[in-house]
């Protein structure tokens, strides 16, 4: 129903500034970057294939995607590889056209190619699109069990080569944006102390900032890890540990070490859900994030008193 860029600059990883102003434009331009993406990414899958005029139309679609991307969120080197890659659709041409290159003249699609030739990769691009369309809708779900046997050889025969998956890093858009953090306690839980995230959001008066093509890889797990349980990211119980036991290359994942004079005795991971703030809340505030908290992330980590062993305890 071509609303899913309405959650996307908000809950996306790492947001940049821009994308908190983007957040805030109306429904029609959102409705309007879910189109672009369908036409971009499934007509754009096809022209790659034709007349280099199309190939040179999805060249500049394709590459104002990616900028938009950049424009709006951090996905590190993910959009820089993209639009490199989608240089390939340029011939010698049109590269000097687009750089001012003087590149040597020749114009290749001129040559003499045999017929047999063309016949050979014209079969060969058929049946490779046949089998990695078959591939993506199986791995999509698409129910395709009342396809004929036959039609479904190829795809058993390449399936342990990977050669397709879900289309997308993020397949699903997620509607909420949580976080966990990981506070301590060295006086029997009476009060405690926040660690500071270098690059997650936690400040409420901070603007998104940009860190691409940097990769955060703490932050980055961290955002995933709110999307499961603390079961499936078992990292999390692992850095509260590493934290107790005030290893330095743990603690230097965070901005600061909030117990520089004493070690925490216990570790707990409160969870908070971020939302932007209205345009109106930032004006009057300064504030770009609202947090509200929704409970634990997880149990608390402390040592037993007597055996040393690490021992989970509930919230209260």
């Amino acid at each position: 129903n071509l609303t899913a860029m309405k959650d996307y600059y908000e809950n996306c990883p790492f947001p940049t500034w821009i994308g908190y102003y983007v957040h805030h434009l109306q429904s029609w331009f959102h409705q309007g970057t879910v189109a672009y993406t369908f036409l971009v990414e499934l007509l754009g899958a096809v022209f790659i294939f034709c007349g280099r005029r199309l190939r040179q139309i999805t060249f500049i679609a394709y590459s104002l995607f990616h900028l938009g991307i950049l424009l709006t969120a951090n996905y590190t080197f993910l959009n820089y590889n993209a639009i490199a890659l989608s240089i390939l659709l340029l011939d010698d041409q049109a590269l000097g056209t687009f750089a001012r290159l003087r590149l040597p003249q020749g114009d290749l699609t001129k040559l003499p190619v045999k017929l047999w030739r063309k016949i050979t990769a014209g079969a060969f691009f058929t049946v490779y699109l046949y089998v990695t369309g078959f591939l993506f809708l199986a791995t999509v779900g698409a129910p395709l069990n009342k396809t004929p046997k036959f039609m479904w050889a190829p795809v058993v025969w390449t399936q342990s080569f990977r050669s397709a998956n879900r289309y997308g890093l993020f397949a699903v858009m997620t509607h909420r944006r949580h976080h966990v953090e990981f506070e301590g306690s060295n006086d029997g839980g009476r009060t405690w102390r926040t660690y500071r995230y270098k690059w997650q959001p936690q400040d409420t008066a901070q603007a998104p900032r940009f860190m691409a093509p940097h990769l955060p890889r703490f932050d980055w797990n961290l955002w995933f890890a709110t999307l499961s349980t603390w079961k499936e990211y078992p990292f999390v119980m692992q850095t509260a540990m590493k934290l107790i036991d005030q290893e330095e290359d743990v603690i230097a994942l965070f901005k600061e070490n909030p117990f520089e004079d004493n070690a925490p005795e216990i570790i707990r991971f409160p969870l908070y859900r971020y939302r932007f703030t209205e345009l109106e809340t930032l004006t009057s505030k300064g504030e770009y994030w609202h947090r509200e908290p929704v409970g634990y992330y997880a149990p608390a980590v402390t040592r037993h008193p007597e055996t040393g062993k690490f021992v989970l305890i509930p919230n209260e």
